[in-house]
C-alpha cells in the first residue's frame, strides 16, 4: 500500500473503531451553545437541521448494510485469520514476553519500552487488516454513503470539515490489497525485535485515539456529534437515538470478530500484557 494512502486507512479505521470494537474517547466539555451558534441567521440554522438529518440518515443507512452484511464479514476476517495463521504460525513466539516484562517490579529501559512500542505496531496491522476483511462486504455501501455525505455544508466550517473527514474515510475503507503482515512479523524477527520494516509503524500505537471523539478532542476540541447536536431540533434528535440504538445492535454481534482476531493472535504467538500496564508503558515512554 503506498504510505500517502496509509493515513487515509487509519482515519478509515479510526471512524469506524467505536462501531466494531465500542471503543468510546475521551471528549472534551463542549464550548456553550450560544457561543458556537452566535451570528447564525434562521436560514442558516434551517440549512444546518436539513444538513444534519441527511448527515444522520446517510449514518443510518450505512450501519443497516453493515448489520445486514455480519454473516459475510464475519466469514470474510475468518477466510482472511485462517490464510495468515497457516502463513506464519507461531512467527512471534519467541518475541519478548512483554506481559512479564512489563508487570514485573523492575523498570523497564528505553530498549524495551521501543520493541514493545513496535510489538504494538505490528498487532495494530494485524487488527487493521483483519478490520479492513471484515469491512469487505460493505464496500459499496461505503462508498454510496461517502458520495451522499459529498454535498453537505453547515454554516460552521469545523462540522463540514470533519465531515468530509469522515467521507474520505468511508472513501478509503476497503483498499484493493492489504499489507503483508506475515512479511512485516518475520522481517522485525530476523532483526532481533529491534526493527520494523519500512511502512511499519507511521503513527504512534502507543499514543493513537481509540475513537473519532478522542481524535477530534485532539485537534479541534469537539467531535462532529457533539457539533452537530447544536444544529439538531426534536427530529433531528430522534434519528440520533434511532442511530444510537443501531449501533448497540451492531456491537451485539461483533463476537465472532472478537473471537477471529484473538485466535489470530493466538496462532501467532502474540501474548497480552494487562490493558493498566499498556497505558503505563505507553506513559513511560513518552518520558523517556
Amino acid at each position: 500500500m503506498p504510505a500517502a494512502v496509509r493515513p487515509k486507512l487509519r482515519r478509515a479505521l479510526a471512524a469506524l473503531l467505536p462501531v466494531v470494537l465500542g471503543a468510546i474517547g475521551a471528549v472534551a466539555p463542549v464550548a456553550p451553545a450560544a457561543a458556537l451558534t452566535r451570528g447564525a441567521s434562521p436560514p442558516a440554522a434551517r440549512a444546518d437541521r436539513r444538513a444534519t438529518e441527511r448527515y444522520l440518515t446517510v449514518q443510518h443507512e450505512f450501519d443497516r448494510e453493515i448489520l445486514a452484511n455480519r454473516t459475510a464479514s464475519d466469514a470474510a476476517s475468518v477466510v482472511y485469520a485462517g490464510r495468515v495463521s497457516a502463513e506464519c504460525p507461531g512467527v512471534l513466539a519467541g518475541a519478548p514476553d512483554f506481559a512479564k516484562l512489563l508487570e514485573g517490579p523492575a523498570r523497564p529501559t528505553h530498549a524495551q519500552l521501543s520493541q514493545f512500542e513496535q510489538y504494538g505496531e505490528l498487532r495494530l496491522e494485524l487488527f487493521e487488516n483483519m478490520l479492513t476483511s471484515w469491512f469487505s462486504s460493505d464496500r459499496d455501501a461505503a462508498h454510496a454513503a461517502a458520495a451522499a455525505l459529498r454535498p453537505l455544508r453547515w454554516s460552521k466550517p469545523a462540522i463540514t470539515r470533519m465531515v468530509s473527514e469522515e467521507r474520505a474515510g468511508l472513501e478509503g475503507l476497503v483498499p484493493a490489497t492489504l499489507r503483508d503482515l506475515c512479511a512485516h512479523m518475520r522481517s522485525w524477527v530476523a532483526s532481533g525485535y529491534r526493527t520494523l520494516p519500512p511502512g511499519v509503524g507511521e503513527s504512534e500505537a502507543l499514543d493513537s485515539p481509540t475513537s473519532p471523539s478522542e481524535g477530534a478532542h485532539r485537534t479541534r476540541g469537539a467531535s462532529p456529534e457533539e457539533l452537530l447536536v447544536l444544529t439538531e431540533g426534536p427530529k433531528q434528535r430522534a434519528l440520533a437515538r434511532r442511530n444510537a440504538r443501531l449501533k448497540t445492535r451492531i456491537r451485539s454481534t461483533l463476537a465472532p470478530f472478537r473471537a477471529a482476531v484473538a485466535k489470530l493472535e493466538g496462532s501467532l504467538g502474540i501474548k497480552h500484557a494487562a490493558s493498566g500496564t499498556v497505558k503505563a508503558a505507553g506513559a513511560a515512554h513518552a518520558q523517556a
